[in-house]
């Protein structure tokens, strides 16, 4: 039979407490989900803040949170949870098309035309009407 030391089942707790858990990420991504249905947007940023603490990997998570401050009118938390989804996932052609949405809402041409390329180049659909003004 296998023996631990109280340090040792501190450490195994501690380990598996770090590590992502993808079942609770999730269940919490959902009840921000409901939570945003219902207009609550500080209860759903609460739970994707919650995702992230179990999976900071969680690219969609981010995303959400950042929709999420969006409908608080708190786009610069909004610009930087889209940065982190593209930071994990590159090709998040939403979360690249969101950032524009902002940047032209700032009006900031010159970035909304980047971030408006950058979701076309990862296949956002009905793009080519934000690229219209783009140089």
């Amino acid at each position: 039979m296998l023996k631990l030391s109280g340090f040792s089942l501190l450490l195994l707790v501690l380990l598996s407490a770090c590590s992502p858990n993808p079942r609770k990420t999730m269940e919490l991504i959902e009840e921000g989900r409901k939570l945003s249905n219902r207009a609550d947007y500080k209860g759903a940023v609460e739970a994707y803040s919650r995702a992230i603490k179990y999976d900071d990997q969680s690219y969609e998570a981010y995303f959400l949170r950042g929709a999420s401050f969006f409908n608080l009118r708190n786009y610069k938390a909004a610009v930087e949870d889209y940065l982190k989804a593209v930071e994990i996932k590159p090709d998040y052609a939403d979360a690249w098309f969101n950032l524009g949405q902002i940047m032209n809402y700032e009006q900031d041409r010159e970035m909304a035309c980047y971030y408006f390329k950058k979701a076309a180049e990862y296949k956002k659909p009905n793009i080519g009407d934000y690229l219209r003004n783009c140089p």
